[in-house]
């Protein structure tokens, strides 16, 4: 199972270079800040702990402990230039390193207060997530939500649906959903969910559906 989990920790790697977030970003004062690996020697390796942090022109970093994370997906500055937005993938188990990526969260840094403040943070999966102005538009998808279009006010937390392809879904009866986490023998952290289907009873047999894993979340779609 290592092997596995490597080869999609590199895919996650290569996707987190992909989308900048270990690029450094400047505003329109110079002030550059970067999600970087707390431990420099980590820098180049597959997934390292990453930290909020401004580089230039001096070095400052978030001691918060919502700046760090193994899964911080992308950041950016506020229009006011003052503050910093980021998202990250997230544990119910609050662990550090965001195993096993089971919610999703964007944060605010105020810079010059150090302040950190949570905008959006809930179980599922905010997948290409893109910020214009104050405003981020994601698609988001959780075991009882089918993918909609949703922008995100990333100064009240306010949500909003733009596009929801199965409207009716909202006036069906939601079903039961209980999560597992699980370790490996390796002791990597995994988590699956089951969801009953309406009126379960208990010793009847059903029909199953997978929910498969992948590098930047979860598959909800049952392929």
């Amino acid at each position: 199972m290592r092997a596995a989990s490597e080869r999609e920790d590199a895919q996650y790697s290569h996707l987190l270079d992909s989308t900048a977030t270990a690029q450094r970003r400047a505003n329109a004062t110079g002030t550059t800040v970067r999600a970087a690996a707390i431990d420099p020697r980590m820098e180049d390796k597959d997934m390292p702990m990453r930290q909020m942090r401004i580089e230039a022109p001096t070095k400052k970093e978030c001691g918060d402990p919502r700046c760090i994370g193994m899964y911080i997906h992308d950041y950016g500055w506020l229009p006011d230039e003052k503050s910093i937005w980021f998202y990250k993938l997230e544990s119910s188990l609050e662990r550090a390193d965001g195993a096993p990526r089971d919610m999703s969260g964007f944060y605010v840094w105020n810079v010059s207060t150090g302040k950190v403040r949570t905008i959006f943070r809930q179980p599922g999966v905010l997948d290409d997530c893109h910020v214009h102005g104050e405003a981020a538009i994601c698609i988001e998808e959780a075991a009882k939500t089918p993918r909609r279009v949703i922008s995100i006010n990333l100064k009240s937390g306010k949500t909003h649906v733009l596009a929801d392809p199965n409207p009716a879904f909202a006036t069906k009866k939601y079903p039961r959903v209980r999560e597992i986490v699980l370790k490996d023998d390796e002791g990597n952290i995994g988590f699956a969910q089951v969801i009953y289907p309406n009126d379960y009873i208990s010793g009847k047999r059903y029909p199953v559906g997978r929910h498969l894993r992948r590098p930047v979340g979860v598959n909800y779609d049952g392929r």
